[in-house]
């Protein structure tokens, strides 16, 4: 799902194919977007519950303008959840507050991690047969890690019509290695995300696991802001678990991201968690066209981000750092598909491939947040 508003017509039909000239805005969209006007007000990003829902981002470099796509571009602010955009068609528009309605499913640090393992093995079987049953066969295209691998597990247990690939399997980039079949959408997508840099550009019914690292909480800088009110200590378990060989912490390590720090104080856990939820659902996308091609999430569900914050304390220092929660998931399952994944993040033998100078010196300057 792709949109563009600005008080500027891109021209881009290939990967904007709709306009809709609205007072002083042009509103550019793929054919997943859907405009919401109410009245006078153009409404951007006021989400239900179970909507499914996009970043919103805005820059005012250039004159003003709202998308999707350059949420991990400098100079890009992101609309926080609970908030959406009016747009008048003066060309003016408002930031607003507003109670988007969510409840938690828990709130507490109680749950073990076979629990919650439980909870979204049923979950992600219900997805996969939903998408089977609405679309027909799909198509999973195997990373290497945890994250495609529970997918994998889950569809072999249950015996549905995935096909599983391994051709790029351990690439860093699986675009480049066909970007001639890619579609516009992804090629222009790619510019702005890595996330589509590791989207293989092909397949019509895609299972993806984007998000998967958001929801079991394994970035440092937002487990941090638990550990102290689970009474752990963070740099105490994260060198335990560096010297163990878990599965999060030596790319943590190497690339510093143990580093990061929180950038809130909370007076208390459920405060924590709340800035976490508000940081991270909104990267859970459970579906996203592009180039007509479907991509299926069936771990995009903003209720696993609070399953697995509601982990008893030793349980959520283990999940953060070793995905215990996913790895049950495929012992569940299909035991045999943990085998097959890396044993850690950087233990993945990547494939060579020549990347874009323009990607390397982006990401050198830091564009890429």
């Amino acid at each position: 799902m792709l949109f563009k508003i600005s008080h500027n017509d891109s021209g881009n039909r290939s990967v904007f194919p709709n306009i809709l000239l609205w007072g002083k805005w042009t509103i550019e969209y793929d054919n997943q977007f859907k405009p919401s006007i109410e009245g006078s007000k153009f409404i951007l990003g006021k989400f239900k519950p179970k909507d499914n829902k996009y970043q919103r981002v805005f820059n005012q470099d250039n004159g003003i303008e709202f998308n999707n796509y350059c949420g991990k571009i400098k100079g890009w602010e992101t609309v926080e959840s609970g908030k959406y955009i009016e747009l008048y068609k003066d060309g003016g528009y408002k930031i607003l507050d507003y109670n988007e309605g969510y409840t938690p499913p828990v709130t507490d640090n109680n749950l073990s991690y076979t629990e919650v393992a439980t909870i979204l093995k049923d979950k992600i079987t219900e997805n996969l047969h939903y998408y089977v049953n609405e679309y027909g066969d799909l198509d999973l295209f195997l990373s290497g890690g945890i994250d495609t691998g529970m997918i994998q597990a889950v569809a072999l247990s249950e015996k549905l019509p995935v096909n599983i690939h391994t051709n790029y399997k351990n690439t860093f980039y699986p675009l480049l290695i066909d970007y001639d079949k890619a579609g516009p959408q992804q090629k222009f997508c790619a510019e702005y995300q890595y996330t589509f840099r590791q989207l293989p550009p092909m397949g019509k019914n895609v299972l993806v696991a984007f998000g998967a690292d958001v929801a079991s909480v394994a970035q440092a800088h937002a487990a941090k802001s638990l550990y102290k009110f689970l009474g752990l200590d963070y740099d105490k378990e994260f060198n335990i678990a560096l010297e163990k060989n878990f599965y999060n912490t030596s790319q943590k390590h190497k690339k510093g991201f143990s580093d990061k720090e929180p950038t809130a104080n909370f007076d208390n856990i459920l405060d924590a968690k709340w800035h976490i939820d508000h940081m991270c659902h909104m990267d859970i996308h459970d579906r996203w066209d592009i180039d007509d091609r479907r991509l299926l999430n069936p771990i995009a569900d903003r209720d696993f981000l609070w399953y697995q914050m509601a982990l008893k304390p030793e349980d959520f220092n283990l999940n953060h750092h070793d995905k215990i929660v996913y790895k049950t998931v495929i012992q569940m399952t299909t035991p045999e598909v943990l085998d097959t994944c890396n044993k850690t993040k950087l233990d993945t033998g990547i494939k060579s491939i020549r990347i874009p100078k323009r990607w390397l010196k982006e990401q050198k300057a830091g564009g890429l947040r």
